[in-house]
């Protein structure tokens, strides 16, 4: 080798920083992609994309996956609102009843060939957005967590929780 193409190796630990902060940019932008808590014992709670609505006296948010030419319902959060004076960021309580006498928040699934589509009722459960979905193509952000009541059906005493990200439909 000819001596003038011979360069001094540089420490590797002078790139770590930059490439850590460049993973750290692209896992913040992605968002998270799953859902959490004992409940995925019992069900892949994946999803690829989220979507918040509000309609009337309901707000929901609504993960997906595709499946083929479709796509399958992983979870939807929906809350109640009647009665309530709804703000970003302030946590709708899923576990108290709404002025019909029901629980505010339900979660429901509909998963191709899976008939478990119900969970059973919330004994804990907040439900928050940082922002309220005023039009379409609004982002909004938030989080949820429940705990459901003890029973012996599909789900009970199970947990769920999770941060998203979606898009106002």
């Amino acid at each position: 080798m000819r001596p003038s193409l011979v360069r001094a190796a540089r420490p590797a630990t002078r790139l770590l920083p930059l490439v850590g902060l460049a993973g750290l940019a692209l896992l913040t932008a992605c968002g998270p992609t799953s859902l959490e808590g004992s409940l995925t014992e019992l069900l892949t709670l994946h999803y690829q994309t989220a979507e918040v609505t509000r309609t009337g006296d309901t707000v929901a948010v609504r993960f997906y996956t595709p499946r083929g030419k479709g796509e399958d319902l992983v979870l939807a959060v929906a809350a109640n609102t009647a009665g309530l004076e709804l703000a970003a960021k302030t946590p709708v309580d899923l576990s108290e009843a709404a002025p019909s006498g029901q629980q505010r928040g339900e979660l429901t699934r509909n998963v191709l060939n899976d008939p478990r589509t119900t969970l059973p009722g919330i004994q804990i459960g907040t439900l928050t957005l940082d922002q309220l979905p005023e039009k379409t193509g609004d982002t909004i952000t938030g989080k949820f967590n429940v705990t459901f009541v003890e029973c012996i059906n599909f789900g009970c005493g199970r947990t769920v929780f999770g941060s998203f990200k979606g898009q106002v439909p």
